[in-house]
């Protein structure tokens, strides 16, 4: 639809004063402008890193220990409420759903109060990332929310979880939800 020119488009291409100096800014913005990122390590601290991986045995346990220790003790930061990985796809060793199943295994091990839901398991303090917009709900395809609590239902048998989100407190996972360690990057952008 973009290169269409049948709807109106405006690009974003300006970088404002307090981004300048972000290099996630800059070097996006290189790659929009069709120019490879800098991606020498930095001389001084910095919010863009490149780490290097030729395959997903190898990248994949360096994802871990990045979100899981490196990233929140360098600028403290808690691994789960405050680092997001994207990638740019769900299928592959390293694409959301695989992703997602490590980083919850290292960052939240479900233990016994679990939950099965949309061939996922659920824990209280996973992040969960909505992949369908609920309009009911108001809760919308990307929003991240919390599993704060397991309990027993009355009307449909079966345990549930509740989740904290920022609009919604207490809303129950019965909308589509995957879990959030990981975002495919159309999420993302959502």
């Amino acid at each position: 639809m973009i290169a269409s020119a049948a709807v109106p488009v405006v690009r974003l291409t300006e970088v404002f004063r307090q981004a300048a100096k972000s290099q996630v800014i800059v070097n996006a913005h290189r790659i929009n402008q069709g120019i490879i990122p800098d991606l020498r390590k930095p001389e001084a601290e910095s919010d863009f890193y490149f780490v290097e991986a030729d395959d997903p045995e190898t990248a994949v346990p360096r994802i871990i220990e990045l979100v899981s220790n490196r990233i929140p003790r360098r600028f403290g930061l808690d691994p789960i409420r405050d680092v997001q990985v994207l990638c740019p796809m769900n299928r592959g060793g390293v694409g959301a759903r695989s992703l997602n199943i490590e980083l919850q295994a290292a960052l939240n091990p479900a233990g016994d109060r679990k939950v099965e839901r949309f061939g996922w398991t659920f824990a209280p303090g996973d992040k969960v990332m909505q992949i369908e917009n609920d309009y009911d709900k108001e809760v919308y395809n990307g929003d991240i929310g919390y599993v704060t609590r397991w309990f027993w239902r009355a009307r449909r048998p079966g345990p549930g979880l509740r989740r904290d989100h920022p609009q919604k407190p207490r809303l129950g996972i019965s909308s589509r939800g995957d879990p959030g360690h990981d975002a495919a990057l159309h999420h993302a952008a959502a």
